[in-house]
Parts: C-alpha cells; sequence; structure tokens
C-alpha cells in the first residue's frame, strides 16, 4: 500500500516511496509553485499526457511545504543519498484560500470541523456547507439543507461547531451555493469574495 497525490483534472502528480518522500511523476506531470496572498506555497500542475486539452500551470488549490526554495535555479535536486532518482513535491497540507482566522488570531484549516458534517451528510440533514470569514472577525456558518433538516438541529450544529473551533458562529440557511474560480466547492470562503450576497 501506497500514498499517492493528485487530483481529476491533471492525475497523480507523486507517489509515495519507501524512503518516506512524495516522489514526482516527471514523465507525466510538471510541478510549479506560486506565492500565496499569506505567504504560502501553491500548487501549479501541468499534465504531460493530454494532447486534446492540456492543463497548463493549473491551479488545483493545494498548499505544500517544499523541500528547498521553489525560485532558486537548481530547485528540485534529487536528494542526496537517495536510490530514487525522482524529486521530492514535499507535504501538501491544506487547501489555498481554506484557511479560516479565527478572532483569537488562531488559523484553522478546512478539514478540521468536516467530521461534524459527515454524520449530518449521511443521515440527510445536511447537504453542503461554508464559512464565511468577515474582516470584523465574525464567523458565518452557511448550511443547504437536507429533507432531515428541522428547525431543532439549529442551536444543535452550533453548539457542535463551537466545541470544534472554540468560537461561536452565526448559522444561516441558503437555498443554494455559488461555484466560483475552478468551480469547486469551498468549505472556507472570505465575505468579500461572496460580491454582495
Amino acid at each position: 500500500m501506497a500514498d499517492s497525490y493528485g487530483c481529476a483534472e491533471v492525475g497523480v502528480a507523486g507517489f509515495e516511496d519507501r524512503e518516506g518522500g512524495m516522489r514526482v511523476p516527471v514523465e507525466s506531470v510538471v510541478v510549479d509553485h506560486e506565492r500565496t496572498e499569506d505567504g504560502h506555497w501553491a500548487l501549479l500542475l501541468t499534465d504531460l499526457n493530454n494532447r486534446r486539452m492540456p492543463m497548463l500551470r493549473y491551479r488545483v488549490g493545494d498548499l505544500v511545504e517544499p523541500i528547498g526554495d521553489p525560485l532558486a535555479p537548481d530547485f528540485w535536486p534529487v536528494p542526496q543519498g537517495s536510490r530514487c532518482a525522482l524529486p521530492v513535491l514535499g507535504r501538501v497540507w491544506g487547501r489555498a484560500g481554506d484557511t479560516l482566522t479565527l478572532p483569537d488570531g488562531r488559523r484553522v484549516n478546512a478539514n478540521l470541523p468536516s467530521y461534524v458534517f459527515k454524520a449530518h451528510g449521511r443521515e440527510g440533514r445536511i447537504r453542503e456547507y461554508q464559512f464565511v470569514q468577515y474582516p470584523e472577525g465574525r464567523v458565518e456558518l452557511r448550511v443547504l439543507t437536507g429533507p432531515a433538516w428541522s428547525a431543532e438541529w439549529r442551536p444543535r450544529l452550533v453548539e457542535q461547531v463551537r466545541e470544534v473551533l472554540g468560537i461561536t458562529v452565526e448559522l444561516r440557511e441558503v437555498e443554494r451555493f455559488e461555484r466560483r474560480g475552478r468551480g469547486k466547492h469551498r468549505d472556507y470562503i472570505r465575505a468579500e469574495d461572496l460580491a454582495g450576497e
């Protein structure tokens, strides 16, 4: 069994090897990096096998901790003493833009509260959710409810999220979520990105 990293649009961009690194299959993908607004590195992927509709420097939206400096001219060196000739991808640790800053300054990755919604989704109460970060620190939780949702779940859901994040959120039921950018749903979004919704 081995871990792998990739996306539906480009395919596999990293395979775990026996030395513990995530190796880039350079014969099928080019991996580039770009700085995000908050100073992290985001991945850009280019598929070398798709001749009909190539994906060039596709902003997949994932953040990575690269091994070394991606701006260096000799970047992607193979680690010294390695038995594998493929370069190491680095640790993929989250989604670009999907980091919520709490009022006390803590930064929370999108995966932290996700398990709260698994049971709600499985039991038909919530179809989708999204946290909205407002400039003054207020956090709103928007939910697209399912057939099993009822008003009695409102305070229970707010309490479940408070136990995970340590803050009280404002709960708002919505009829749909707009897809933006790459067309993917985002768990966290800034209020200024909502364009007046």
